[in-house]
């Protein structure tokens, strides 16, 4: 079955003018374009170049480890080598004993300057674990020399020879 689009059914659909996606569909405002137009506009003919568009990528977090003599509130950042839109946050805290840190909190999620909480309240890092359901996020896009910082915030510091290791991941779109 042979199914039609008209340019302005493909840029709701497909999110094609999207600039941190990249691809573009040749102007054609009012013609219908088909699959196989659409498949040329969007597929080069170059073996071995990646095709255009977005790809579901990793992003990773440098970690970081509360001792009893860190500060409450750590940093972990992130530097993407090329332009990336966060869709799915996933933090891990491995403590060396039961109650070591008390609380975990995410105090801020930046993206550069532009903090990515709604408030000023922090959430609950368990919200983030790996096996959290609906946490689908939609955070603004990094561009290579824009920082992604997670500030990791704990209610108490975990006693002498204790400790809490904190890593994390954004899953999310990238282009190239």
């Amino acid at each position: 079955m042979n199914v039609d689009y008209t340019e302005d059914e493909l840029v709701e659909l497909l999110g094609i003018d999207d600039p941190l996606l990249g691809a573009r569909v040749p102007s054609r405002r009012g013609r219908r374009i088909s699959r196989t137009e659409l498949r040329r506009a969007l597929v080069p003919k170059t073996p071995g170049v990646a095709r255009p568009g977005g790809r579901l990528l990793m992003l990773g977090f440098e970690p970081v480890q509360f001792t009893n003599t860190s500060a409450l509130t750590l940093n972990l950042t992130a530097e993407p080598q090329r332009p990336f839109k966060g869709g799915r946050l996933v933090i891990d805290a491995v403590r060396s004993a039961a109650g070591s840190g008390g609380l975990l909190t995410v105090s801020q999620f930046q993206v550069g300057q532009v903090n990515q909480l709604v408030s000023q309240e922090p959430i609950i890092l368990a919200a983030f674990e790996p096996d959290a359901t609906l946490v689908e996020i939609s955070v603004d896009p990094a561009t290579p020399g824009i920082d992604i910082t997670l500030s990791i915030t704990a209610s108490a510091q975990p006693g002498v020879g204790e400790t809490v290791d904190i890593g994390a991941c954004l899953f999310g779109l990238s282009v190239g």
